[in-house]
């Protein structure tokens, strides 16, 4: 980084899943403003990666610093104000996308950031017609642009993104793309066109997997369900699954 200070940044991470290393020695820094494109297949540990970043799972090895100030120095509802994990798929929660963004609003670690206007987002992205409307009854596209709207509008740091345009057809995809350029984040996606869209970088998981260790199951593990990211799931995040700003109780 020329010797400035990474917004962002990764060092030694490593995960696995009993005897398998999903990935070993990963190491990234990100400047402000800079994507990071992360390919990565099923399986590969893409959102384990994610999750270590957010701080919904402990690091089993590594350290991951904002402004220098490494991860485990953070109270964790101020990392995770300022780190949003947005998953693949949103899960299907209680109320409406307005309902879960006003919420979000009033949670203590937002008094200092607080939200933009989700639901203009919403608009531009065009599911004002659905904010209001049940989660259970969003298509997968809608969720999915509607999650992503409401952690866009949180102000994040950083936006750790899992394949934030899976469900989308190319018109919605592209809106996406250009709206989150210059935003600070990780996109992880199969598709290495998209990581040429949206970032001139690339991070490839399967390099960080040990030579000769087996191709990665179609299925990814299963998160942590023990441990910091256990007790966030049950007790502190109100959605971990839609991203990483948790509310403790």
């Amino acid at each position: 980084m020329g010797g400035m200070e990474a917004h962002f940044a990764a060092e030694g991470l490593g995960r696995a899943v009993g005897d398998r290393v999903l990935f070993h020695g990963l190491s990234f820094e990100l400047a402000q403003g800079e994507t990071l494109a992360v390919l990565a297949p099923s399986g590969s540990g893409k959102t384990l990666l994610l999750r270590l970043l957010a701080g919904l799972d402990p690091l089993p090895a590594g350290s991951v610093r904002l402004d220098g100030r490494p991860q485990e120095e953070w109270p964790m509802p101020a990392w995770r104000s300022r780190v949003v994990y947005c998953p693949q798929t949103p899960p299907s929660l209680p109320g409406s996308p307005a309902d879960f963004a006003a919420e979000m609003a009033g949670w203590a670690a937002r008094k200092e950031r607080p939200p933009g206007d989700a639901g203009a987002l919403a608009r531009e992205w065009g599911v004002a017609g659905v904010w209001d409307e049940p989660w259970r009854k969003l298509s997968g596209g809608e969720a999915q642009r509607a999650a992503l709207a409401i952690a866009v509008a949180s102000r994040p740091d950083v936006l750790l993104l899992d394949e934030p345009t899976s469900a989308l057809d190319e018109a919605a995809r592209d809106q996406v793309e250009e709206r989150l350029a210059g935003t600070t984040s990780l996109w992880v996606t199969h598709d290495e066109a998209q990581a040429e869209r949206v970032s001139g970088r690339r991070l490839r998981l399967l390099d960080y997997r040990p030579a000769g260790q087996a191709p990665p199951d179609e299925s990814p593990p299963a998160p942590s369900t023990t441990g910091r990211g256990a007790a966030d799931q049950t007790t502190s995040d109100p959605a971990p699954a839609t991203h990483s700003t948790a509310e403790p109780t």
